[in-house]
């Protein structure tokens, strides 16, 4: 299953970053974090200065709310002119695609730093880069139970391969994935019922 150590344990895993938490509500860490109940055991922490296997201090393992994946729409269209409408009209294509599909949200900007879709328009979004413009995109995959990563990434590659571009434009896909949880909270109780546990045995 899809998992991501949270709690004491996700403060101490931040520091492998990259990781980024956006509110008190979404917890966000790479891809990178994804792990099995056994890896987690088999990890090595480092801990004030030394190193110790397993999860550090007091942790649970939940199951991640969805997957992020990062695009950018890009076009080296010469006359800056047709790049931008090639964008404009590829960017209001895939939010009509994605309007329809309630198992995926995109978002404009960066992981840790974009923007509703219904709240952004593509000319705003466009960043020119020189010879090239691009309009950077957020995807937020909805998980499912029981789901593995590989399950999900290949949703995600089947939607980002099935684009529709306009003109020269194109999809380019980013490297790093991300995993969420958008409600840490409710997970409070479990957590602290096991810091209790932990804490008898001293």
């Amino acid at each position: 299953m899809i998992r991501q150590l949270a709690g004491l344990a996700f403060c101490v895993a931040c520091l492998a970053a990259p990781a980024f938490a956006q509110d008190k509500d979404v917890i966000v860490v790479t891809g990178q974090m994804i792990e099995s109940d056994d890896e987690a055991q088999d990890r090595v922490v480092g801990v004030g200065g030394g190193f110790s296997s397993g999860p550090p201090f007091v942790s649970i393992n939940i199951q991640a709310d969805y997957v992020i994946f990062t695009v950018s729409i890009e076009s080296g269209t010469r006359a800056i002119d047709e790049r931008n409408r090639e964008l404009e009209r590829t960017f209001t294509t895939l939010g009509g695609r994605v309007s329809r599909d309630k198992t995926v949200t995109m978002e404009v900007g960066y992981p840790g730093s974009s923007a509703a879709l219904e709240t952004t328009k593509a000319k705003e979004a466009i960043q020119d880069a020189g010879d090239r413009s691009r309009i950077p995109i957020v995807f937020k995959f909805a998980t499912r139970p029981a789901d593995s990563f590989e399950a999900v990434r290949a949703r995600a590659e089947t939607f980002i391969d099935g684009i529709e571009v306009n003109g020269r434009a194109e999809i380019v896909t980013g490297d790093l994935q991300y995993i969420g949880v958008t409600e840490p909270r409710k997970h409070r109780e479990e957590l602290l019922r096991k810091i209790a546990d932990d804490t008898r045995l001293l």
